[in-house]
């Protein structure tokens, strides 16, 4: 994706243009009335130039302040959803560990939609590059391990096991706990990561 400009850098160089063309009429304003003269206190030309540039000073601190704000209360609403997301990555875990099924796909499912909608804002309000693709929370290794034969499945069918077969399912067990929670970790990493880049 095209590295698109910030919709306030377009706004303050559209004022700066303003502000230079509004100085040029000033200086032309200044010359064609600098023969008028009020007992050398002070000329027409310097006193329309000294309320452009005021009252442009005024506008352009007013409308940059309005964009600044603006542009704060958008990252504070993305920033929700994330902390959304790190809630139902939570909740994910907590559903792993008691081997709930459903519980897990859904979450899985909450989690997919949540993410697209965040990246999908994103685009729509030209973010940077870099952070568009930070926001691509792929979560397809993590979908396979936590619905291919949960964790609780895999002990409640070594404790009914031969003593052989038993320690080979907890190794298993094991191996596969190792991977949920390094993946679970890459995870919450990604989302802390891009709420950063949305702060920048």
């Amino acid at each position: 994706m095209k590295n698109v400009l910030n919709p306030l850098i377009q706004s303050a160089i559209t004022w700066s243009l303003i502000g230079f063309i509004g100085g040029i009429c000033s200086v032309f304003l200044f010359l064609r009335y600098k023969e008028l003269d009020f007992k050398n206190e002070i000329t027409a030309g310097n006193a329309l130039q000294a309320f452009t540039t005021f009252a442009l000073a005024i506008t352009v601190t007013w409308f940059l302040q309005k964009q600044t704000q603006s542009k704060r209360k958008e990252k504070d609403i993305l920033i929700d959803h994330l902390d959304l997301l790190l809630e139902e990555v939570s909740s994910l875990e907590e559903a792993n560990e008691k081997g709930e099924m459903i519980a897990i796909t859904s979450s899985l499912k909450r989690f997919r939609m949540n993410a697209n909608s965040v990246q999908e804002i994103l685009i729509d309000l030209n973010y940077p590059s870099k952070v568009c693709a930070a926001s691509a929370l792929d979560i397809s290794e993590l979908r396979k391990l936590c619905t291919d034969t949960p964790i609780k499945e895999l002990e409640e069918a070594a404790n009914s096991s031969s003593d052989q077969i038993k320690d080979g399912i907890m190794n298993l067990t094991a191996g596969r706990r190792s991977l949920i929670e390094n993946t679970i970790h890459k995870l919450k990493l990604s989302i802390i990561r891009l709420k950063i880049l949305i702060n920048e």
